[in-house]
């Protein structure tokens, strides 16, 4: 809405509240779009804490095996790539339609 004048009788004001509706309706999808990707972010931070949590476990679990910690680390650690993408500087995380729903919630 760009006007900065006032409404000047019933047929414009009704018009202005239609602007003000669908400016208000637009703010409104533009905010829940931007909480769906909080959500999303929210979603993989679970995932990945999760990860460094069992590979912690691991460690209490094989503290005397470093072989069996090693190698089940490794297992660990690869899954974070069901999340995202690297080029060893950027990070990419990958779009929720792109994971199955099991590794969306972090199973």
């Amino acid at each position: 809405m760009t006007r900065s004048d006032t409404p000047q009788g019933f047929a414009e004001a009704c018009e202005w509240i239609d602007e003000l509706r669908a400016c208000i309706a637009q703010l409104e999808r533009e905010r829940d779009a931007a909480l769906v990707e909080v959500e999303w972010y929210a979603i993989i931070a679970r995932f990945l804490w999760t990860l460094l949590d069992n590979i912690d476990t691991l460690d209490d679990a094989v503290r005397d095996n470093d072989s069996a910690f090693r190698h089940n680390t490794r297992i660990q650690q690869k899954r974070r790539w069901e999340v995202g993408n690297s080029d060893g500087y950027t990070v990419t995380f990958k779009e929720r339609a792109a994971l199955a729903p099991a590794k969306a919630e972090g199973e």
